[in-house]
C-alpha cells in the first residue's frame, strides 16, 4: 500500500509523489526563474514544471496510485518549497531514513502527489505515547535517528534536515524510527553566513537549539540539538 502526504499548490490542496536518485547536479537557482512580477500561483506552477521536466523519470502514472483518503499526513510547502523539498530527498538512501518511491504531476500541474511507503506505526512521538516502549527500546529508538543524522552529515555536501523532532521521525514495521519530512532540509552549502532564520520563522520552535533564537542559520549542530 501506498502512502500519500497531501500538499497545497496555489490555493488548494492537492497531493505529488516521489523519487528515488540523488541528484547532485539539481542546483538550479529557483528565485532566478521567478521575476517578480510573478505572482505566488504562477511561481507554483514554474516550480512544479521545473519539477516535470527534471525528476520526469520517477513520475509515476495517476491509474497506479492507491489513495487510501484516511492515511494522508501533514500539510505544508508549496510549489517551490515542493522542489527544494524534492532535490533534497531525491534518491537518499539509508535504513534510517524514510524511502521515496515516486511522484505523480499532472498534465495541468494542478495535481501532485508524493508516493513512499506505509509506515504503519505512525510517527514516533505517537508511537511512544501509544506503545509505552521500555528505556532500552527508547534508547534503540533515539539511535536510530542519530545514525540518519550520521548519514545525512556525512554526504558531501552535507544535508542539514532542519526540523528534527519525534513528529517528523516515522517508526517502521521492525519497529526502527526513520527521518522524514525533508520541507527544511538544505545542502550545508547553500546556507550563507548570516541567512535569517527570521524569514517565516519556519520549523518547531521546541527543538529549536539556542543559536536559532539569536537569527543563526540552521545547521548540522543544531540538527543534533534537536
Amino acid at each position: 500500500m501506498l502512502l500519500v502526504f497531501p500538499l497545497p499548490v496555489g490555493r488548494e490542496s492537492f497531493c505529488i509523489a516521489q523519487l528515488d536518485t540523488w541528484q547532485h547536479q539539481f542546483n538550479t537557482d529557483l528565485a532566478a526563474q521567478h521575476p517578480p512580477d510573478m505572482d505566488s500561483s504562477d511561481k507554483d506552477r514554474q516550480a512544479l514544471r521545473t519539477a516535470l521536466e527534471i525528476l520526469g523519470t520517477y513520475r509515476i502514472d495517476y491509474n497506479q496510485l492507491e489513495i487510501d483518503m484516511d492515511s494522508l499526513l501533514g500539510q505544508g510547502g508549496f510549489g517551490v518549497a515542493l522542489v527544494r523539498e524534492m532535490k533534497i530527498w531525491l534518491g537518499l538512501s539509508h535504513e534510517n531514513v524514510f524511502r521515496l518511491i515516486g511522484f505523480h504531476l499532472s498534465q495541468t500541474l494542478d495535481r501532485a502527489v508524493i508516493v513512499c511507503p506505509l509506515a504503519p506505526n505512525g510517527s514516533l512521538q505517537d508511537y511512544v505515547r501509544r506503545e509505552k516502549p521500555s528505556d532500552l527500546s527508547r534508547l534503540r529508538l533515539a539511535l536510530d535517528i542519530l545514525n540518519g543524522l550520521v548519514y545525512l552529515h556525512g554526504l558531501n555536501p552535507p544535508v542539514i534536515h532542519g526540523d528534527i523532532k519525534a513528529g517528523n521521525s516515522l517508526v517502521n514495521r521492525e519497529h526502527r524510527a526513520v527521518l522524514s519530512d525533508f520541507g527544511l532540509a538544505v545542502a550545508a552549502s547553500e546556507v550563507p553566513s548570516g541567512l535569517s532564520t527570521s524569514l517565516g520563522l519556519v520549523g518547531s520552535v521546541r527543538w529549536w537549539s539556542p543559536e536559532l533564537f539569536d537569527d543563526k542559520p540552521r545547521s548540522t549542530e543544531s540538527d543534533v540539538w534537536a
